[in-house]
């Protein structure tokens, strides 16, 4: 997976701390270390899927609002907590004095962006519990087309974290941070095919597509877990894009492995004209649960873009229909049938 931005941190020896700083610790000393901290790359990460274009994010999709940058001693001591200024950010980079550490001394850095940090983290472990509260509902919308062009609760917060050993004084400490976004991004695609109009005389309908049972809130920083509290239910009057094609999309918290019947699940809702007749219309649901990730176990990542592409070849009561996988910055993809 590409890296969406990259920090790289000099050393060098200052006798004293930019007036900018906030600091949360003891008062710096002459032996802290200053730091430079600068966001790199900007690189735009691609979604390349069977019989799709590639698909660049968004620029408000990864636009950055605001940045805190804080250092840990090992025993967990939060040395330094430091917001960028509006110019900082816009520039991507900043001089920083980490104080109270030492060369050679191992520091953990962690990095938050579009994000307000309480004020009263004094230790990693106060840090490390903190959620990603945002109603996940927010940045999603009933219409395709406003989720599709911007976040309603704008952007979308970002954490990362690395350890480092400092370098010798005068020598540069290089440093790089891999910024994630909390979410994922589910885009589903329905074809109804040929084969359909070759079995039924009228056209099928598309009414509202439904994500269910995604996460509720996530951890701010990743851990290796989600957090299993799920009562979502995300609708969506979705998008034609003609030629009988539809489109959705979602943004959601990542969630662990989840047994078959707990997962995930997609669920598309169409009309059928039997004959014409408004009393004789039939409607159609087409459900499956997402095992989408690679590693299956119906695991959603946060910052992956997985792509669905959904064929109905039929009229058939509970479709179970399955998926595979695009990472956001992973080349890969699938189309699945149903019948």
């Amino acid at each position: 997976m590409k890296k969406l931005f990259f920090i790289a941190i000099v050393m060098a020896i200052f006798s004293s701390c930019s007036g900018k700083e906030e600091i949360t610790g003891n008062t710096p000393e002459p032996k802290g270390q200053t730091v430079t901290v600068s966001f790199t790359g900007d690189q735009s990460p691609s979604l390349r899927a069977q019989g799709i274009n590639v698909v660049q994010a968004e620029e408000w999709e990864k636009e950055l609002k605001s940045i805190t940058i804080l250092a840990f001693k090992e025993n967990g001591q939060c040395v330094l907590r430091r917001n960028f200024t509006p110019a900082e950010v816009a520039e991507r980079t900043a001089t920083i004095t980490v104080p109270n550490v030492l060369p050679g001394e191992p520091v953990k850095f962690y990095a938050v962006a579009n994000f307000t940090l309480p004020s009263t983290i004094k230790d990693l472990s106060q840090l490390e519990a903190l959620q990603d509260n945002n109603f996940i509902a927010g940045y999603n919308s009933y219409s395709y087309e406003t989720v599709a062009h911007q976040a309603i609760q704008g952007s979308f917060p970002m954490s990362g974290q690395t350890s480092k050993v400092m370098a010798e004084a005068g020598q540069i400490t290089p440093v790089s941070i891999t910024l994630k976004r909390h979410v994922a991004k589910i885009r589903v695609k329905v074809n109804v095919t040929g084969e359909f109009h070759r079995r039924y005389s009228r056209q099928l309908k598309m009414d509202n597509v439904f994500l269910l049972n995604s996460s509720r809130r996530s951890w701010l920083f990743e851990r290796g877990f989600g957090i299993d509290e799920r009562n979502q239910v995300l609708p969506q009057i979705p998008f034609d894009a003609g030629n009988e094609s539809w489109q959705s999309l979602f943004y959601v918290f990542e969630n662990d492995e989840r047994k078959a019947g707990d997962r995930v699940t997609l669920e598309i809702r169409c009309r059928y004209d039997i004959n014409g007749k408004p009393e004789d219309v039939t409607y159609q649901n087409y459900v499956m649960e997402l095992n989408i990730d690679p590693e299956g176990g119906g695991i959603i990542r946060r910052n992956c873009y997985y792509f669905i592409e959904v064929n109905i070849n039929g009229l058939v009561e509970g479709v179970q229909l399955s998926a595979t996988s695009a990472g956001w910055e992973s080349p890969s993809g699938g189309t699945n049938d149903g019948e």
